[in-house]
């Protein structure tokens, strides 16, 4: 987990890429290179909100930000310069707002604006506009880049340009930010819960999904290797579902993320995935079945021990007390302390009737809801 502030600025990070090397890039204000051992920044222009990054075919790195779109190139190793293409548009075009995602598909390079796309040949720039009642909303499907127009339709990006893959009948009238292809076809993840198209489009998240998803709002999405689901929100953390649409697990600040927005989601090359948030970013095991406990979720104070009794409680020892986990189905659930025993314990030992733990100084015996001294050295 990194926070903004070892960026070295305190800023939202939108995006984040891999490379060949290993090297870990995340867009925020500026570009932001980790080499494994320390961040540096890179300014892309005068601009701000680097949302759009792709790795390009030539070893460019193509970048879209607030009225800005062009590419880094590492003119020396570890050391990136911007280039920008702003003054190839024509200067009636070149306000182009927020860009939401960038690719390059064969030779053409594609950047998605908030409502048109702008195709780069390497000379020149082509504008195609999508007016509409929202913005445009870019979606990455296994190795295809495709782009959802609410009036018309979902689009896939082809080197000649972009093409209508299914009209906006067969859909739900809902963003569209993410989908992946199974066994019984395309599954789309919207605004209003995941759905297969058909006219009309049918739901398959179940109804606590669906609220989950319009409440908190979907932010960002991915399949996971085990064929569940990654769905990040915009208020409701990082929610793990079925490919039934039935919630699994929800992490969420509780569970130690740094964040409830979860911007976006990417797989790395070892099977762990990136999330992205308005404070940082941090990686999380694909399947799932991992959390972070830390002060966010109840446990105070240097941990020293982990015991897992009997009966299946898991108990924490720490310099502030014991702390016992109470889980929950869905989420991580939280540590509360145990009110009698706030002493710094180093061991516990299970008894028939109690526990023994020992101490600086000596060992105690409780019963569940008196402790005394055992012995005292």
């Amino acid at each position: 987990m990194f926070s903004a502030k070892e960026f070295g600025a305190d800023e939202i990070a939108w995006i984040s890429l891999e490379d060949q090397y290993g090297r870990l890039f995340v867009g925020g204000d500026k570009l932001q290179v980790f080499d494994g051992q320390s961040w540096r920044s890179f300014p892309i222009g005068n601009s701000y909100a680097l949302r759009a990054l792709a790795l390009g075919e030539d070893g460019r790195l193509w970048a879209g930000a607030t009225n800005e779109v062009g590419y880094f190139e590492e003119e020396s190793l570890g050391a990136f310069k911007y280039h920008s293409l702003i003054s190839h548009l024509p200067k009636e075009q070149q306000l182009v707002d927020d860009i939401w995602g960038c690719t390059q598909i064969g030779r053409t390079i594609y950047f998605i604006c908030r409502a048109k796309l702008l195709l780069w040949d390497g000379v020149s720039f082509q504008v195609q506009p999508f007016n509409g009642k929202t913005r445009l909303f870019p979606i990455k499907m296994d190795e295809g880049y495709w782009f959802h127009h609410l009036e018309t339709g979902l689009y896939r990006l082809a080197e000649t340009g972009p093409k209508l893959e299914i009209p906006a009948s067969l859909l739900p009238n809902a963003a569209i930010l993410g989908m992946v292809r199974d066994k019984e076809g395309l599954l789309l993840a919207s605004g209003t819960g995941l759905y297969r198209p058909g006219n009309p489009a049918r739901r398959i998240s179940n109804a606590e999904l669906s609220k989950y998803i319009t409440d908190c709002r979907l932010a960002s999405f991915a399949p996971l290797p085990d064929g569940n689901y990654a769905i990040g929100t915009v208020s409701g953390g990082l929610v793990i579902a079925s490919p039934a649409g039935v919630i699994l697990r929800i992490f969420d600040t509780g569970d130690g993320l740094p964040n409830r927005a979860i911007l976006s989601i990417r797989p790395d090359s070892n099977g762990y995935f990136w999330c992205t948030t308005p404070t940082g970013v941090f990686k999380f095991e694909g399947a799932g079945h991992t959390s972070v406990f830390n002060p966010l979720n109840g446990l105070k104070g240097k941990t020293t021990s982990l015991v897992r009794l009997p009966d299946s409680r898991l108990l924490a020892l720490t310099h502030d007390g014991v702390f016992q986990l109470e889980g929950t189905k869905t989420d991580g659930g939280q540590f509360r302390q145990l009110p009698e025993l706030t002493a710094a314990y180093n061991h516990l030992l299970p008894l028939t009737r109690g526990m023994l733990l020992s101490r600086h100084g000596g060992i105690d015996i409780s019963d569940g809801s008196t402790v005394r001294p055992a012995f005292t050295f």
